[in-house]
């Protein structure tokens, strides 16, 4: 499990296995470099974001607005490229017809960070960002070019 992914964490995994599949895990790491000083910090991070996101109800909520997400996108004709079960989306940029570089400054103009068709929705992911991510899918999926949607964008 991921620590950073929607928990809000720093960095940091766990993997829950055997003894046997630990001990090969520890070898893989530090044979990679993975090693870490300091990891009190980074420890108290995960537990925090255990305690209050995992525990604590965040991450029900979180993943109901993932499925939004992927509501969104798919009822202005987008295609997802996988089932959202996590707090992760996958939209298909290449069937909307828009590059990820497109994609990522049509939402900037708009307020959204977004990278390429991977989302990752945080708890912490506002209204106002959603209202903004459906603004954006109508924009890039109802069938107008990328440049025209951008402009259309920011009026």
């Amino acid at each position: 499990m991921c620590f950073s992914k929607g928990l809000g964490a720093p960095i940091g995994s766990i993997i829950v296995c055997s003894e046997e599949l630990h001990h090969r895990a520890l070898w893989v790491r530090k044979s990679m470099g993975g090693g870490t000083r300091q990891l009190g910090v980074l420890t108290a991070a995960a537990r925090v974001a255990v305690e209050d996101t995992f525990f604590g109800g965040k991450l029900l909520p979180t993943h109901q607005k993932a499925k939004r997400v992927a509501s969104i996108w798919t009822k202005y004709g987008g295609k997802v490229t996988a089932p959202v079960e996590t707090n992760m989306v996958w939209v298909d940029l290449e069937e909307a017809g828009i590059t990820a570089e497109e994609f990522a400054e049509a939402g900037r103009r708009i307020g959204i960070k977004l990278l390429d068709g991977r989302l990752v929705i945080h708890y912490q992911i506002c209204e106002e960002a959603l209202e903004g991510f459906q603004k954006l899918a109508r924009k890039v999926l109802a069938g107008e070019g990328e440049d025209e949607a951008c402009r259309r964008l920011e009026n």
